[in-house]
């Protein structure tokens, strides 16, 4: 089957003045949407009625799996519209998911746009990211050398600046950069552009390999496969591989995190539900344990073997003070987890406490600490007790007593949210108790990792607070006054700013790369 039949299948529709192809990045827990670019009316009489036949006007569906299982969809689109009296470019994105965590349905969506000149250079973009009745929105628009994003969740907007360069692009650049120049077999490319969702500007290589024979639903074809590689400011790197057509279209696509695949295909079945709702991303992704911790959460020490099947452990599992790594080979470590309550001291280590920095302190879009009814209630809670151990310990047992619904059908609400609506999951329990911590003068973090539970492991939020001279962790979800060596820690973040997300980024490393863990023994 050529590419014209190929076309005729409704695989996509394509302009052929155009080479202009759209690529989805599909993130495992949230979704990311756009807010239509409007065009000045006005001036639209001063433009040619129809747009330069260099533009170009391009569309296609996606089927998107994960782990090998169907988990929704994705429509892209790429189209000229007039803006402020000029000829721009509108990217747009659009993805529907549909899985389980921990049995309870998540229907999440993504919305991506940007709007670029023709030469590429980037005007504005907007995400939005919506689960049940939780929206985050981010709007940006480029001024000069700076990128100003407003993110808005419940309570006040919040700004923030990223340094901008002319080269660098949006969401949609590398698939912009695939289409209007088509990469030939042996090329390279490097590009500088914005990750959805985290909010970085990654460092992305490009390769084209090899040509291969790829099975699509209308037939073979022989595509270009194209290596990426991109690096984020904090080290961390992803792989993901293109499989485009001579148009620069990617037709296949697959990314390290998670497995996840997308296939173009017709709008039919791309949005056939046939298959969704099959993978649940808390327990299909559940490490077990062998042997089985004993009174896990109270435990002073423990010692784990892990192992990486896909990756390297030393840059997965940090060293802190209550954690430390020790390398066997570059995929198997010895990891050492302490006791960390307010009422041990501190353990022996070689790794130093952090200070609190600013942002640890201060309120934010999901940790509203100046809020007037988060204040208040923090000060009742407290009371009369002026022991910051005392304080913290009370603040944990609060928050675990005060969410009444604690399900997993939330979409990481803000700490005003969950005030309201005294429901959620772990990660709700952390920004509630970080916001009443920070509240009364309490540093406070979250911290994002693994706990144990049953015979197994289980991604996890619970927070770290600044009592006295040092970090401890807290864990509202239990409230056991501290954490034992059940948590390990991968990463934490005071969630400020547009690149909050950003700490979920260790996270991804590990997910469907083949982490086990063996126990060693335990204390």
């Amino acid at each position: 089957m050529d590419v014209t039949e190929y076309h005729g299948n409704n695989l996509y529709r394509s302009s052929r003045r155009n080479r202009l192809g759209l690529l989805g990045r599909v993130l495992l827990w949230m979704v990311v949407g756009v807010v239509v670019v409007g065009c000045q009316q006005e001036l639209a009489s001063q433009l040619p009625a129809k747009p330069p036949a260099a533009l170009p006007e391009r569309e296609c569906w996606y089927s998107v799996s994960i782990l090998g299982v169907k988990v929704g969809y994705q429509h892209s689109r790429i189209q000229p519209v007039q803006h402020q009296g000029r000829w721009l470019i509108r990217s747009e994105t659009y993805s529907q998911l549909c899985v389980h965590r921990s049995g309870t349905p998540l229907v999440m969506e993504m919305r991506l746009s940007d709007l670029t000149t023709p030469e590429g250079v980037l005007v504005e973009l907007s995400s939005q990211t919506t689960q049940a009745a939780n929206t985050i929105r981010t709007e940006g628009q480029v001024f000069d050398d700076q990128l100003i994003l407003k993110t808005t969740t419940e309570g006040l907007p919040q700004e923030s600046v990223i340094p901008w360069k002319s080269n660098y692009g949006g969401f949609h650049a590398v698939e912009l950069s695939l289409a209007s120049a088509p990469m030939k077999l042996g090329q390279t490319r490097t590009l500088q552009a914005l990750v959805p969702v985290v909010l970085q500007v990654a460092k992305i290589h490009l390769q084209a390999v090899q040509e291969e024979i790829v099975q699509l639903p209308g037939g073979e074809f022989r595509l270009l496969r194209i290596e990426a590689t991109s690096q984020l400011p904090g080290g961390q790197t992803f792989q993901d591989t293109y499989w485009v057509d001579g148009t620069g279209l990617p037709l296949k696509v697959h990314s390290q995190v998670l497995n996840a695949e997308l296939v173009a295909t017709s709008p039919q079945l791309a949005q056939d539900p046939a298959g969704w709702e099959k993978l649940d991303l808390a327990l299909d992704q559940a490490i077990p344990v062998q042997p089985r911790l004993v009174r896990p959460h109270q435990t002073s020490r423990v010692r784990y073997r892990v192992h990486l099947e896909r990756g390297d452990p030393a840059k997965v599992f940090p060293n802190t003070p209550y954690q430390e790594l020790r390398p066997l080979d570059p995929h198997t470590a010895e990891l050492v987890v302490w006791a960390s309550r307010p009422t041990l001291p501190a353990p022996k280590s070689t790794s130093a406490y952090e200070k609190p920095s600013a942002y640890d302190r201060k309120a934010n879009i999901f940790i509203q600490s100046d809020h007037p009814r988060i204040v208040a209630l923090a000060k009742e809670v407290v009371g009369q007790e002026k022991n910051v151990r005392q304080q913290a310990l009370q603040l944990e047992r609060f928050v675990h007593r005060y969410l009444k619904n604690k399900n997993f059908s939330t979409y990481f609400a803000s700490a005003l949210e969950v005030l309201q609506t005294r429901e959620g999951d772990c990660t709700e329990h952390a920004v509630l108790l970080a916001a009443l911590a920070r509240a009364v003068g309490i540093p406070a973090r979250v911290a994002i990792g693994l706990v144990y539970h049953d015979g197994k492991f289980y991604y996890h939020m619970w927070n770290e607070l600044y009592v006295e001279d040092r970090w401890i962790g807290f864990d509202a979800t239990l409230a056991e006054g501290g954490i034992g060596g059940a948590h390990i820690l991968l990463a934490h973040s005071h969630l400020h700013g547009a690149s909050a997300f950003a700490a979920f980024l260790p996270v991804l490393n590990v997910l469907g790369q083949g982490l086990r863990i063996e126990l060693i023994d335990q204390q």
